[in-house]
């Protein structure tokens, strides 16, 4: 993961390994998290927040 966010804020990545890289990212959060929530349900609560947070500076661009 610091290996990526330092590719970007480099600019050595260009347009479509960044959406890439984003995307890769997000399908391994939502499984970790599907997982996590499913085998830990109490996770839920804790998360929340961080998901809360995503979805802001997602819809903010």
């Amino acid at each position: 993961m610091e290996e990526i966010t330092k590719a970007i804020t480099e600019e050595r990545l260009g347009r479509e390994a960044i959406i890439n890289a984003i995307e890769e990212v997000m399908k391994a959060t939502a499984e970790l998290i599907t997982t996590a929530t499913q085998k830990h349900p109490e996770t839920t609560e804790v998360i929340t927040p961080w998901i809360k947070y995503i979805n802001k500076l997602v819809k903010g661009q």
